[in-house]
């Protein structure tokens, strides 16, 4: 894998630098995320899909993710963690999801059957207050989110006040109110 790394970082501009995370995908390419705009001169707002076989950027995998990806988990689902508050697939409209989502692992378009949105007690966003999500681990059906936050919202809206760790359901995202 060096040489294919050194193709994606070799002539980086200021806008291809960040790389936060890195995940091995089912077909042994490579996930990555973290605060670029742009791989190998196209544009991948904050994750990307690479070949392992030439170092290129998978075009059919593209999303617009509005701020930083600082963790990745893979299962049926793509999940990321990190400091953003959108998640679009190109061509959808911007949809919130904040701190954590799970996009298609193939095409990158958000699953919108999963929500588990994390917030501080200053609000959501970047700055003062801001929720981020730093480590993320599926085991089995569940989704172990991590980093920082206080609580952590389904999709029916239910708010369950957690710490800066909690346990979803890996499809729907629904908090374990027994964890």
């Amino acid at each position: 894998f060096e040489g294919e790394h050194t193709m994606i970082v070799a002539g980086s501009t200021s806008n291809e630098v960040g790389f936060e995370t890195v995940i091995r995908g089912h077909k042994g390419n490579l996930y990555i995320g973290g605060s670029f705009t742009t791989v190998g001169g196209l544009v991948r707002n904050r994750l990307a899909l690479i070949s392992t076989n030439d170092g290129s950027v998978t075009l059919s995998f593209s999303n617009n993710i509005n701020n930083t990806v600082r963790a990745l988990a893979l299962g049926d689902y793509l999940y990321i963690g990190g400091e953003f508050t959108n998640v679009a697939y190109f061509g959808s409209p911007n949809n919130q999801r904040i701190g954590v989502a799970a996009v298609n692992p193939t095409s990158g378009a958000l699953y919108s059957g999963f929500m588990a949105d994390t917030t501080t007690n200053g609000g959501t966003g970047t700055g003062t207050g801001a929720t981020n999500v730093n480590a993320l681990l599926l085991n089995g059906s569940s989704l172990y989110v991590a980093g920082l936050f206080h609580t952590i919202t389904n999709s029916d809206t239910s708010t369950y006040q957690r710490l800066g760790v909690a346990k979803v359901d890996a499809t729907t995202g629904n908090v374990d109110p027994t964890f």
